[in-house]
């Protein structure tokens, strides 16, 4: 089988190579936005205003408009997809380990189980959709003027509504309903049929859901504090890391929900 064509005893080092190498491009990717009209490094730190006015003033007038285009769109998707996969691949990498660790026992034992690339693949598509989804609301946004191209945020009054729906989507039963397998995977890869790569495919595709149908909220804080901005990318990628494997209580859920409706209430009022 195609799946099953590397050698089990190389798939340690295969697997945490094809691992590395996607986040480090991914991440080289994200920080000097190719593609895209400024660099998420540059863009960061006129956010918080280290550089120079005089070399900014050119490149923000390059950005102050926006005319929709295939290409503008295609940058804007590869950017979003790139970002996502920086993001999340790590935080998912305990799953990935607890496969490896299964693939290589049942190859072991003669069973077929698809390779873990196939696994780490198919996490990857299910967040490229996302990253679809997230670059048409981008260009809606754009086309009604609720988006500044300048600092790549929303107005001050979606930002606020959009913490507050954050804050909310983070009690509900959905979220922690897929928080719960993001952190027990096990439950997921349990019900893997060694005999049927269907079965297979399907618990593959499954966890890549549940870790979307718990994260996909927090991703849109980017939309309030900056879709480039490098210092909230990195504060989201580590809160979703210790969200699913560290913190277990759901205190410390109710609490983050919370802060995020005050924040979003406190954006409105202000």
């Amino acid at each position: 089988m195609i799946f099953n064509a590397v050698n089990f005893k190389n798939i340690n080092f295969l697997t945490t190579l094809f691992l590395i190498s996607i986040i480090v491009i991914s991440w080289v990717y994200t920080i000097f936005g190719i593609g895209m009209d400024m660099s998420a490094w540059k863009m960061t730190l006129m956010e918080y205003n280290q550089v120079f006015v005089s070399d900014n003033k050119t490149t923000m007038k390059d950005m102050k408009t926006y005319t929709f285009s295939n290409q503008y769109f295609i940058s804007l998707f590869f950017m979003w997809t790139f970002m996502m996969i920086a993001m999340m691949l790590p935080t998912a990498y305990p799953v990935f380990v607890m496969y490896n660790k299964i693939y290589k026992e049942r190859k072991e034992n003669k069973f077929n189980l698809l390779n873990p690339i196939f696994f780490i693949t198919m996490y990857m598509l299910v967040w490229s959709f996302f990253s679809f989804l997230a670059t048409l609301l981008q260009i809606i946004l754009l086309e009604y003027n609720s988006f500044n191209l300048s600092n790549f945020k929303t107005t001050n009054t979606i930002s606020s509504t959009l913490f507050i729906f954050i804050g909310i989507y983070q009690l509900t039963p959905l979220k922690n309903f897929c928080l719960y397998y993001c952190r027990n995977p096990i439950e997921i890869l349990s019900k893997l049929n060694f005999n049927n790569l269907s079965s297979q495919f399907t618990v593959s595709y499954q966890h890549a859901l549940f870790c979307l149908g718990c994260c996909w909220a927090l991703m849109l804080i980017l939309f309030s504090v900056g879709v480039m901005n490098l210092l909230w990318i990195s504060i989201i990628a580590i809160y979703v890391f210790f969200e699913k494997n560290v913190f277990r209580n759901k205190e410390f859920d109710i609490l983050v929900g919370l802060l995020l409706i005050m924040f979003g209430i406190y954006g409105l009022v202000s």
